[in-house]
């Protein structure tokens, strides 16, 4: 490259808008997903967190803040 030049960075493409989730369904994880923004989608508010964390403690295991891609989860 020329003395001076920079490399040409590309911005990485925004997420999709992601629509409400429905209760009493199954959800799978998606990238970037926290759990307070499930319960925001689901319920309309992040408090409610922690009815979605022990709904699925056995798939989610002991650490709330550790959740993966691809793991389904129930919606209470």
């Amino acid at each position: 490259p020329a003395v001076g030049s920079r490399p040409s960075v590309v911005a990485p493409a925004p997420l999709p808008a992601r629509g409400p989730i429905a209760q009493r369904s199954t959800y799978t994880i998606q990238p970037r997903d926290f759990l307070r923004w499930m319960s925001a989608r689901a319920y309309g508010n992040e408090r409610f967190w922690p009815e979605i964390y022990h709904a699925n403690r056995n798939v989610l295991g002991p650490n709330p803040d550790l959740i993966y891609p691809g793991v389904r989860v129930y919606i209470p």
